[in-house]
């Protein structure tokens, strides 16, 4: 049983990092392009961000998600955002 836990969290961990690899191009609410960014730190994501949008942007949303159990935990930040 342990094992086959294991296995699961290093694929959602796995899963998580490749997207956060690049951030997705999406249709923001008011019918724009909108990137949304996934990272594991905010400030990684700011980070991001700023060099996709080659400096200024706003943020238009952001989420937070935790997977865990048996004492292990994996966070993922997501912010949506709207180059200026």
């Amino acid at each position: 049983m342990k094992i086959h836990q294991t296995l699961f969290f290093m694929f959602i961990a796995s899963s998580t990092l490749s997207c956060m690899m690049s951030p997705k191009t999406i249709t923001g609410p008011d019918g724009t392009p909108h990137l949304l960014i996934s990272c594991n730190e905010i400030k990684d994501c700011y980070s991001d961000a700023q060099k996709q949008c080659d400096g200024t942007y706003k943020i238009i949303n952001t989420s937070n998600e935790v997977i865990g159990t048996d004492g292990r935990t994996f966070s993922t930040t997501n912010l949506l955002i709207k180059c200026d």
